[in-house]
């Protein structure tokens, strides 16, 4: 596959390089990609891993940690919430 093929294929991430340099690019493409989701009504956002993965081009481990970064550093809210006995957590954007 050449570059201008690649290119023409996938999602496109784009981030805040302003953010990215305060608080990481790991972060802020997380940040963004949750901002660009279908929400659900309240504002959450819940995906597996591999879909992380895809959407972000980050690896499981970049994004996981991406996540916990930014509820650390107060940018998401997290809940966790049980639907037919599966466990599931979702974030929000502050």
């Amino acid at each position: 596959m050449t570059i201008e093929e690649i290119l023409k294929t996938g999602m496109v991430v784009t981030y805040n390089v302003a953010l990215a340099k305060e608080i990481g690019l790991a972060e802020a493409i997380i940040l963004n990609t949750i901002k660009q989701a279908g929400m659900t009504e309240n504002g959450y956002v819940s995906y597996s891993s591999d879909v992380w993965t895809d959407l972000t081009g980050l690896t499981e481990k970049q994004a996981q940690k991406a996540l916990d970064n930014l509820v650390k550093l107060g940018y998401l809210d997290i809940r966790t919430i049980k639907e037919n006995d599966i466990e599931s957590v979702q974030y929000r954007v502050k």
